[in-house]
């Protein structure tokens, strides 16, 4: 009955033809329609081919199970449906909430790790400058203050909204995520000295550009920002972490709301 109910048909017997032709129909609408086709092309050559894999269709994903009867295509084949949609849902939820931070929704550290050790790793031998990897580091000035002044929650979302504006000035394959506290770590792939350095600027003066406004205050924030460039494909995630965090601490020394590397 579920089958029949998703593939639009009776129950019970239906010549194999319709039940075909019904079957063609929902693939085609389901979202991975073209995932679906290639999974399916060696049953037109193998009659005693066996497949399971999900139909994503109309909001639902259903595990979809096809084997031969009796182990063999001669005598007929077993479509077996089942909905998945609440398990794929709460996969899906839970590995949100093991990547994420649930206060900004960015990455968490944990997160940012496994991306940024990739990133290391996939850094061909010899890349020219263009090709580094950068970091940026940084954290909120004087955040203890907010929080003293105006309550928990509205660091809470003063939070939220640096984490937003850091996001609105990244490119698309940069890793932004929440260190810690009132600090902030992002990954800069592909990045020049003139570029990270571009962009480490752009993050501290979009932070200070206009106060944050919540319930009728405006509170200003600004940013410390260490950058540190990979020296080479020899150089660790670590340890280029360990240079950026080295030049945040030199610029909240330098009188905050600044960006920092060994050039400066």
């Amino acid at each position: 009955a579920v089958a029949a109910a998703l593939l639009g048909l009776p129950a019970g017997l239906v010549r194999v033809d319709v039940l075909a032709q019904a079957m063609r129909s929902a693939r085609s609408r389901c979202d991975n329609a073209a995932e679906l086709d290639q999974a399916y092309a060696s049953l037109q050559n193998d009659l005693d081919a066996q497949q399971v894999v999900q139909w994503c269709l109309d909001d639902c994903v259903w595990r979809v199970d096809t084997h031969p009867l009796r182990e063999s295509g001669h005598k007929g084949r077993v479509w077996l449906f089942q909905d998945i949609t609440a398990q794929v849902r709460l996969e899906r939820v839970l590995r949100m909430e093991a990547n994420h931070d649930p206060l900004t929704g960015l990455f968490n550290r944990r997160a940012f790790f496994d991306r940024a050790q990739v990133a290391f790793q996939q850094l061909p031998e010899g890349a020219n400058d263009a090709h580094r990897c950068a970091l940026v580091m940084f954290d909120i000035d004087h955040f203890k203050r907010i929080n003293d002044l105006h309550g928990h929650p509205v660091g809470d979302q003063v939070l939220r909204e640096v984490a937003h504006r850091a996001k609105s000035i990244l490119r698309e394959g940069d890793v932004l995520a929440r260190y810690g506290g009132e600090e902030f770590i992002v990954l800069l792939s592909a990045a020049c000295k003139e570029d990270a350095r571009a962009a480490a600027e752009r993050m501290r003066t979009v932070m200070d550009a206009q106060p944050v406004q919540l319930d009728g205050q405006a509170i200003t924030v600004s940013i410390s920002v260490g950058l540190a460039l990979r020296r080479d494909e020899a150089e660790t995630l670590q340890r280029t972490i360990e240079r950026a965090d080295a030049n945040l601490y030199r610029a909240k020394r330098e009188g905050r709301n600044r960006v920092v590397d060994e050039e400066d």
